[in-house]
């Protein structure tokens, strides 16, 4: 993903987007947050690094996919 705006812009908007997204399939309680400070920016360029930050945030989560209502 690229685009004429710096990384963290990106990051910002992006965020912004999802959270407006999520929120209407998963109300937020009063206090809760979905996303973390800050967060990488890095590059991915390989498939190999893809499959490395793909795992280490699935081993984030804080709760289990079988309990997602999908």
């Amino acid at each position: 993903l690229t685009g004429p705006q710096p990384p963290k812009a990106i990051r910002r908007y992006l965020k912004r987007q999802l959270t407006q997204a999520f929120s209407k399939k998963w109300p937020l309680e009063s206090g809760q947050k979905i996303w973390a400070k800050g967060g990488s920016i890095k590059w991915v360029y390989d498939q190999r690094y893809f499959d490395r930050v793909y795992n280490y945030i699935q081993r984030q989560r804080t709760t289990s996919a079988e309990n997602d209502d999908a």
